[in-house]
């Protein structure tokens, strides 16, 4: 449903129609292709969900381990736990959002790529 929403707004702006008719032509190069689409959105979901988890948790052991071993802060904070968890927790909603709008791009990306695959009468003129 994501794509197709996404691909919605890739035909307004290739073909300069209505909501209406671009998500019918959407729809239809999204069902004409359902194997790639699937293949494609599937790994930007898998790649989405580990860049979170590896930045999420890169960014809570750097913090953990610059309160242990920071002499700076190893004065100014007692409890490094509540530090890491937020710290985490930052790093989990910055990273979300940054890669959800990677994923979104490379949906619209595939979608122009139909596009001209379609246009082009089965060859790719302009993505190559």
């Amino acid at each position: 449903m994501r794509f197709l929403s996404e691909g919605t707004y890739v035909q307004i702006a290739i073909s300069a129609q209505g909501y209406c008719t671009s998500t019918f032509k959407a729809f239809d190069i999204i069902a004409n292709n359902a194997i790639k689409v699937s293949l494609t959105d599937g790994l930007s979901i898998f790649f989405t969900v580990l860049g979170v988890l590896g930045i999420t948790i890169g960014v809570a052991v750097g913090a953990y381990f610059s309160i242990l071993y920071i002499p700076f802060y190893q004065e100014r904070i007692n409890d490094a736990f509540i530090v890491t968890l937020v710290s985490a927790l930052i790093a989990f909603v910055v990273s979300a959002i940054y890669l959800s709008m990677i994923g979104g791009s490379a949906s619209s990306v595939l979608q122009c790529y139909f596009v001209d695959h379609e246009v082009s009468g089965g060859k790719i003129r302009y993505g190559n």
